[in-house]
């Protein structure tokens, strides 16, 4: 994970501006038009993929992802502790 400053649409043709989101680019949490700064995640990159698993988000957007993750993992971990299940 890394936090980006950007000038949307900024040339990609360098190292410095590889990470730097397309002109419109959206974010991942919320599909709104990005702003600087953001946040970039690089996963997995299929062979022959310009950008891959590239996902950029809005700070706050990655707290509502984080908290939202979080939740899924304890409810798969403790299937009865959530609302309305078995006990």
């Amino acid at each position: 994970m890394s936090i980006h400053h950007f000038e949307l649409g900024a040339p990609r043709n360098t190292i410095e501006t590889a990470f730097h989101p397309r002109k419109y680019e959206c974010c991942f949490v919320c599909g709104n038009e990005l702003t600087s700064p953001a946040v970039c995640w690089a996963g997995f990159a299929q062979l022959g993929s310009d950008q891959g698993g590239t996902i950029w988000l809005h700070p706050e957007c990655v707290v509502k992802l984080a908290y939202a993750t979080l939740r899924d993992v304890d409810e798969i971990n403790n299937p009865h502790s959530g609302q309305g299940g078995p006990a």
